[in-house]
Order: C-alpha cells, then structure tokens, then sequence
C-alpha cells in the first residue's frame, strides 16, 4: 500500500520535459526563482528563498498557479542543490505549501537529510508557530514527547528535514531558454504574484 501511495505522490505533479516551450525559470539575485511563460507575460509561480550562514536555503515566499506547486518547489529543491532546502525556522508557511513539502519527502529521488534533536535549528515551529529557544535539551525532550502524543510525529520529522535534488537536463534548459529575458522585471512580476497570491488566499 504504502509503494502505491508513493507513487501517485510522485505523479501528481508537471514534469517540467511536458511544460510548453514557451515557459522558462528566472533566477534573480540568486535568491528568487519565477517560473514564467515569457509569450504571455505570466507568472506561473515564484520562490523567494533566504541563505543561513552554513549555506542551507529556506523558502519564506512561495506561490503557484493551481496544479503547478509541486513543480516549483520542485525547481527549487534542484536550485537548492546540494546545500539543501528547509521551511523557515519559525514554521511560518501556509497549510497547503507545508502538504507539498510533506509530499516531496515521501519522493525517492528527493535527497533528504533529517536534524537532529541537538542541532540548534531543530525546533516544533510548525506547531508551536515559533522559533524557540531551550534551557536544555531535557526541555526539548519533553516538547518533543508532549507533540508526538498528540499525533504530531510526522509534521515534525518532515518540517526538520533539509531537502534537494540532484538539478535534471530539463531544469538547466528552461534557465537557459530565458537567458536573454529581463530577468530583474520578471523577479517584480513574481514577487507581486507572491503578495497577491498570499492577500487573497
């Protein structure tokens, strides 16, 4: 059962060799992707990431048209390659991105690489909505028993995994069909995107 469900996982999203020729992926700043049709002037989806210290990204901006997240975040775990790709740390995202996020985990050709309870990022911010910090690791312990009494195991062990895959012949040609674009406009239409996406949903 569990094969079966992994595979419908795996299919239910756009493979990004099936996109129309005319839809590309814009990186600006080396922070921003737009996934863009550039015939039609239209963003199909948009990640803002951020950069830590140790190189590992994380997405606090992320939209797409209806049936194309999971091919966004999918562009953004190869963009993230191979530092890797987490939620923010103050489990700041909305229900339906973290679902995605949950599903890409379950993908055999995502590369995933879980924290461990000692490591400072380690934290129950998709619960809790917060970054906090511990007195000691006994506190966290106990936390972290309190949660997965109450049914919350997996959204932990998924929201502290860092994922990425390994950037496919595909992702490297819809970059470089869009290399002559404008690629700083694209980034505003894709950022306006984001905030009317989040305003209406």
């Amino acid at each position: 059962m569990k094969e079966i469900i992994r595979r419908i996982l795996k299919e239910e999203y756009k493979k990004m060799s099936s996109l129309p020729k005319n839809i590309i992926i814009s990186i600006y700043d080396d922070i921003n992707i737009t996934l863009y049709d550039y015939v039609n002037s239209k963003v199909l989806g948009f990640v803002g990431l951020s950069k830590s210290n140790d190189g590992t990204y994380y997405f606090p901006s992320i939209a797409a048209e209806k049936g194309l997240g999971p091919t966004v975040l999918e562009i953004a775990l190869m963009f993230c390659h191979p530092n890797g790709l987490m939620v923010s740390r103050d489990g700041d995202i909305r229900g339906d991105a973290f679902n995605i996020w949950q599903k890409m985990y379950y993908r055999d050709d995502v590369i995933k690489e879980t924290l461990g309870l000692e490591d400072k990022k380690f934290n129950f911010g998709i619960i809790s909505g917060e970054d906090e910090e511990y007195e000691s690791e006994d506190d966290k312990i106990e936390e972290l028993n309190t949660y997965i009494d109450d049914g919350f195991e997996e959204a932990i062990l998924v929201y502290n995994t860092k994922m990425t895959m390994t950037p496919t012949k595909d992702y490297y040609t819809l970059i470089k069909n869009g290399i002559l674009l404008d690629h700083h406009q694209i980034y505003i239409d894709g950022r306006d995107f984001f905030t009317l996406k989040y305003s209406y949903e």
